[in-house]
C-alpha cells in the first residue's frame, strides 16, 4: 500500500505537532509543511486457528515489510529564537503481527513485534505493537 499526505501550518506563531502518521523510528516532529511517503507490503504468513484453553485464539499471522520518507521544514531551536531549516526522515523495516482474542471476546487484537533501522542516524529502533479493533462499538465489522 502506498500513502502520500502533505500537511502545511500556516500560522507560524504556533509550534504544533504535525497530524500525520508519524514516520516509523522516528518521535514525533515539529514543523511547518511536511511530506510523507509511506510504502508497505504485507501479507499473512499463517492461519493457525490455534486455540490456547479458553485464554487465547490465535486467528492469524502477518508480515510486513516497510519504507517510510518524509520531507519537512522543522522548527530548530538556534541562539537567535527559532529557525525554519528543511530536514528529511527516512526509515525501512519489517514488522511481525498476530491477530488474537482473548478469553473469547468478539473483538480482536493485534500484537506483534516491529524492527528497523532508521536511515538518517544509522541505527536500529524497536517497538512492540498492541492494536485493538473497536468496530463493533460503532456497528461495524470488517473481520
Amino acid at each position: 500500500m502506498l500513502n502520500v499526505h502533505f500537511e502545511r501550518h500556516l500560522n507560524a506563531q504556533y509550534i504544533r505537532l504535525t497530524r500525520l502518521n508519524s514516520i516509523r523510528g522516528f518521535s514525533e516532529f515539529y514543523g511547518k509543511q511536511h511530506k510523507v511517503v509511506t510504502l508497505d507490503y504485507a501479507l499473512p504468513f499463517l492461519y493457525p486457528d490455534l486455540a490456547i484453553g479458553s485464554l487465547v485464539y490465535l486467528k492469524r499471522i502477518i508480515g510486513n515489510a516497510f519504507y517510510d520518507n518524509a520531507w519537512g521544514q522543522a522548527y530548530i531551536s538556534t541562539e537567535n529564537g527559532i529557525d525554519i531549516s528543511n530536514k528529511s526522515y527516512s526509515s525501512v523495516g519489517i514488522e511481525l503481527t498476530c491477530d488474537l482474542h482473548f478469553l473469547r471476546l468478539y473483538n480482536l487484537v493485534r500484537m506483534g513485534y516491529r524492527g528497523g533501522y532508521n536511515l538518517n542516524n544509522s541505527n536500529f529502533f524497536h517497538n512492540f505493537i498492541v492494536g485493538f479493533d473497536i468496530s463493533m462499538l460503532y456497528g461495524n465489522n470488517f473481520n
